[in-house]
């Protein structure tokens, strides 16, 4: 129903913005890697997918004060904010003529694979995963930081 999808979108939302506060800032973790998160759904609607990144870009669009630090030469304010960043192998396949089932999102750095409809039905008779998938969509978070003088 459209209660239940809406209740869905409002779950996604929570785990995506969860999932941010714990990232590490990019400039606080030697390894790139805690400072990026990947969201992905196994859904083809804009609404679980875009639309939930974006909501989490504009929630951040400004940054978060992650820490203050004062010293006796001046105060500092560590600033986190939100941004999608490209994932290499999904860019390249993306713009492959020969993968057509793997796209750009209407976000940047978002990625949609498309459901193969070319593949023959997949488990019974009834026509189960006729079309070879239902498709889904993957983004990758990274939380940047940046000092500001107070």
């Amino acid at each position: 129903s459209s209660k239940e999808f809406q209740e869905l979108i409002e779950l996604q939302k929570r785990l995506i913005h969860n999932g941010f506060r714990q990232l590490r800032p990019s400039n606080s973790s030697p390894s790139s890697s805690h400072c990026c998160m990947i969201y992905s759904t196994c859904s083809l609607f804009h609404q679980q997918n875009e639309e939930v990144v974006q909501w989490l870009l504009q929630l951040h669009l400004k940054g978060d004060t992650e820490a203050t630090t004062t010293t006796t030469q001046a105060a500092t304010t560590t600033i986190s904010r939100a941004c999608t960043v490209p994932i290499s192998f999904l860019e390249a396949a993306a713009r492959n003529e020969s993968m057509p089932h793997i796209i750009h999102g209407s976000l940047k750095y978002t990625y949609r694979f498309l459901p193969n409809t070319t593949t023959t039905s997949i488990g019974d008779n009834n026509g189960f995963m006729s079309s070879g998938g239902n498709g889904f969509f993957i983004a990758k978070i990274k939380k940047e930081s940046f000092i500001k003088v107070v």
